[in-house]
This record gives C-alpha cells, sequence and structure tokens, in this order.
C-alpha cells in the first residue's frame, strides 16, 4: 500500500519526514540573513580595524552551524565548541614551545588535539559531544594555521588575536542563526493510527506456560466432560 503523505508535514505513514518537511522559506530567510551578518562583520572590521577579516567568514559560518544544529541545549553546544577552541589553542603554543618546526610537529599536535577531545568528551560522559569539539578545534585550527606557519616566533601574539576574532566573529554568526527562523522545525509526528499503549493487541504467553492457579481453585473438581 503505498505512503499516505500528510498536506502539512509531508510526513508518511511511517513517521519519514518528505523531501518538502523542511520549510523552504525558514531556509531563505536564514541563508539571507546569515549573508547580510557577514556583510556587517566585514563592514565593522573595515570602520572600527577589529582584524577580523581573515576569519569573518569561516567564524560566522561556523557560529551559525552550532547556533543550528538542533542536537542538545544550547549551552552545551557552545561549551563543547569553545573547550576545542581551546584545546586547538594550547596546542599550538605547544607546538610552537617545543616541538620543531617540521611535518613532525604538526602531526604529534594533530593527533595530541584530536585525542585531547576526544578524552574530554569521554570524560564528561559526552555531555560535551564529541563532534561539537572538533567542529571548534578544527575551526581555529583552520584559520590560524598560515598565519603559525608565517611567524612561529610570534605566537604567542598572533594566537591570542586569531582567538578574540575568532571569537567575535562566531558570536556573530551564532546570534544571527538564533534570531534567524529555524529552518529545521518542522519534526516527525507520531503515525496516524498508531495504537496506544491501552490499544496495542494482547501479546501470547510463551509455549509451555500454565496459568496461576490458587490453592482453593486446585481442590475444586474439574467440569466433567459429556
Amino acid at each position: 500500500m503505498p505512503a499516505r503523505l500528510s498536506a502539512r508535514t509531508n510526513i508518511d505513514d511511517h513517521g519519514q519526514e518528505g523531501a518538502r518537511g523542511t520549510p523552504v522559506p525558514a531556509t531563505l530567510i536564514t541563508g539571507v540573513v546569515l549573508a547580510i551578518g557577514v556583510a556587517v562583520a566585514v563592514g565593522l572590521d573595515a570602520v572600527l580595524d577589529l582584524q577580523v577579516s581573515q576569519v569573518v567568514l569561516s567564524g560566522v559560518l561556523l557560529g551559525a552551524v552550532v547556533g543550528l544544529v538542533p542536537a542538545r541545549s544550547i549551552g552545551v553546544r557552545l561549551g563543547g565548541f569553545a573547550v576545542g577552541v581551546l584545546v586547538a589553542f594550547a596546542c599550538y603554543l605547544l607546538r610552537a614551545g617545543t616541538l620543531p618546526d617540521a611535518a613532525s610537529g604538526l602531526a604529534v599536535a594533530a593527533i595530541a588535539t584530536v585525542l585531547l577531545c576526544t578524552a574530554i568528551a569521554a570524560a564528561s560522559l559526552d555531555r560535551l559531544p564529541l563532534w561539537s569539539l572538533l567542529l571548534g578545534a578544527g575551526a581555529f585550527a583552520g584559520v590560524y594555521e598560515r598565519t603559525f606557519a608565517a611567524a612561529v616566533a610570534e605566537t604567542a601574539t598572533t594566537s591570542v588575536n586569531t582567538l578574540t576574532a575568532l571569537a567575535l566573529t562566531v558570536a556573530v554568526g551564532f546570534l544571527v542563526a538564533s534570531l534567524a527562523p529555524r529552518a529545521n522545525a518542522a519534526r516527525p509526528t507520531a503515525p496516524t493510527g498508531a495504537p496506544t499503549p491501552d490499544q496495542a493487541p494482547p501479546t501470547r504467553p510463551p509455549p509451555g506456560h500454565r496459568p496461576w492457579r490458587s490453592p482453593d481453585d486446585r481442590r475444586r473438581p474439574s467440569p466433567s466432560r459429556s
């Protein structure tokens, strides 16, 4: 039998959301508002000399991702992202101070970043989801690697500047995404006509099961069969 689709939410009998389950206008509005946010951030950087031009697009879009992902609470998502950024920041300081400026140093720092994020997520019993930590660490590494390679001796200064710029732009993207209409507002509902617990069919006893009888019932003579 073909699955019936709801006219409003486009959800079939199995509770699966169809191709038009996400409201298209909300998606368009969110994208347009984010584009405006990027333009505003670039304009503020030009006027106020915030020095965020190198990270503005990455920061705003990553902040929007943290704001739009429906998993967990806002505090958990932001907390995991911030911890991941700090882990990558610390690993860059470690790389500049103790590791060789070569491919081996990069490999050790990268492995340490991933393992630290994994350890923190496991220690928190997944209260801080691993994806948010990895997203934060990757965000900082993505916007800072070229600056680090160009001036390793100035890591103490350039890393703080990059961290500040990333925090500002991520905040802009997160704020814009939080205020924009949620593109993922449509949720699958329960299947139409699904039985409630009191309407569920009775379960059959396992083979060989004998119903319990009280002692009074056992003393009663069984009805004779004609």
